[in-house]
């Protein structure tokens, strides 16, 4: 079964990056623990197969996304788990249980098996993960009296 299939509001994700990602090198911008829910926000982003002045791939789809896991039954991530740079995230169901797994870059590998998973929020950012409006179009309305 596809990952987004698994995942509540997978769709949402599959909508903003045009596909199911991987999670390939995103990072682990904010986590949370609240009784059995554990969220993680990531920023992820696609590569592109165009290379800068500077000689970096150029990235795209730069998003912030939000995953909420509830019922969680157990949670190997470390407890001050944040920071992390991400090999991959997958997902596969077990048991009647969800199984989630965080393969990092960092040697901050975890598994979160818990009763289902959504995706809570997936919002615009810059390529630092600075979340943007909605539409990408922010603009400040002037101060009264200026110009």
């Amino acid at each position: 079964m596809d990952s987004s299939q698994l995942v509540k509001n997978g769709k949402s994700l599959v909508e903003a990056m045009g596909f199911w990602p991987s999670f390939h090198d995103a990072n682990v911008m904010a986590t949370s623990r609240d009784g059995d829910s554990f969220s993680v926000t990531v920023h992820l982003f696609t590569m592109t197969d165009q290379v800068d002045s500077a000689g970096y791939y150029v990235l795209e789809k730069h998003h912030l996304a939000t995953i909420v896991m509830r019922g969680v039954a157990s949670n190997s991530l470390p407890s001050d788990y944040s920071g992390d740079c991400l090999d991959r995230i997958s997902f596969q169901r077990i048991d009647g249980h969800l199984q989630i797994d965080f393969s990092s870059h960092m040697d901050q590998d975890g598994t979160v098996v818990c009763a289902e998973a959504e995706i809570a929020s997936v919002i615009p950012c810059s390529s630092k993960g600075a979340a943007l409006a909605p539409n990408n179009s922010f603009k400040p309305k002037p101060l009264r009296g200026s110009a």
